[in-house]
């Protein structure tokens, strides 16, 4: 379980990634599909598509253009940061904070889940409005409120697995 802030971080950006990056990434987060596999969550940090078959990440020349050496500190990264971090918890007990989050929370996790079911699909600008805009409009909040929404729910559900609380709520239902 993480227990300090930069572990609690490092699994927040990874529940944000798994949310944004990784094919089915919120039903699985939700339970309502399979965890991702290792490889769609290397593709998914390294913002590629996982089904290139490129389980390669390993050393790429560049012929000294500006990219050199990305892909090894991508992957260096991964290995060093977010393996861990995703190893730090239970599949289950993510699963649960997250359906813990969304019944307890649920205008939060619905802003949230829309903003980035639009985003993320290419639904980014409609009428000359962003999505945070919209989301602003529809909500009656402020552009500020929900982009605060949009940092925090990744980083409410990583505390959330790290004190244990969703076992709580599932315990008194």
């Amino acid at each position: 379980m993480p227990r300090d802030v930069p572990e609690i971080e490092r699994l927040a950006r990874c529940i944000d990634t798994i949310a944004r990056r990784c094919w089915r990434g919120l039903p699985a987060l939700m339970g309502k599909a399979p965890q991702p596999t290792r490889e769609q969550l290397k593709a998914a940090f390294f913002f590629r598509t996982s089904s290139d078959g490129n389980d390669d990440l390993g050393v790429k020349i560049h012929g000294g253009e500006q990219g050199e050496g990305r892909d090894i500190k991508q992957a260096d990264y991964f290995i060093d940061s977010i393996e861990p971090a995703l190893e730090s918890v239970a599949w289950d007990d993510l699963v649960g904070s997250v359906q813990w989050y969304a019944k307890t929370h649920p205008e939060e996790w619905r802003v949230y889940v829309e903003y980035l079911s639009q985003k993320e699909t290419g639904r980014a600008c409609w009428d000359g409005k962003s999505v945070v805009e919209r989301l602003a409009d529809k909500n009656n909040v402020s552009e500020a409120a929900i982009y605060d929404i949009i940092k925090k729910t990744p980083r409410n559900i990583a505390r959330a697995v790290s004190i244990g609380c969703y076992e709580l709520f599932i315990a008194n239902f």
